[in-house]
């Protein structure tokens, strides 16, 4: 029974965060300002593990890169991360991992570390850490691609 809440519990659990990055101004919920570098669409990994929403990375102001989730929604599941990856369709070795998935709904933002180089990034993933499956990802292009 607990192995069993461990692994279903996840797909009824629902977070929602709206939070704004720093170094951005808040309008109606979405971040505005820094200069977008790589963006895509967020889609599922198949039927079942579904995903949608927006993701971008920008350079603030003040040079940091933020990856900023917009009207983003997944299907929950346990031990989800958040990693940058090489590869245009998903995980792959030498994905950077940057941290826990925050909420399951929501915008928010992570910080990339400074060592990342941004022009080597084809995909934000989001992948579950104890079963090594992928739920979802983003295939990231320029703004003028």
């Amino acid at each position: 029974m607990p192995l069993g809440w461990y692994l279903g519990s996840h797909l009824f659990v629902r977070t929602t965060l709206i939070e704004v990055a720093l170094g951005f101004e808040a309008v109606d919920g979405d971040a505005q300002g820094g200069t977008a570098l790589l963006s895509g669409a967020v889609q599922g990994a198949d039927e079942f593990h579904f995903g949608q929403g927006d993701a971008e990375l920008v350079e603030t102001d003040d040079g940091r890169i933020i990856l900023r989730f917009s009207d983003f929604s997944i299907l929950n599941g346990p031990d989800l991360h958040v990693y940058l990856s090489p590869n245009a369709d998903g995980y792959t070795d030498g994905a950077v991992d940057l941290g826990a998935l925050k909420a399951t709904d929501g915008s928010f933002s992570y910080e990339v570390p400074p060592d990342v180089d941004f022009s080597e990034v084809r995909s934000v993933v989001i992948w579950c850490v104890p079963f090594g499956v992928q739920f979802a990802h983003a295939p990231l292009l320029a703004p003028s691609d």
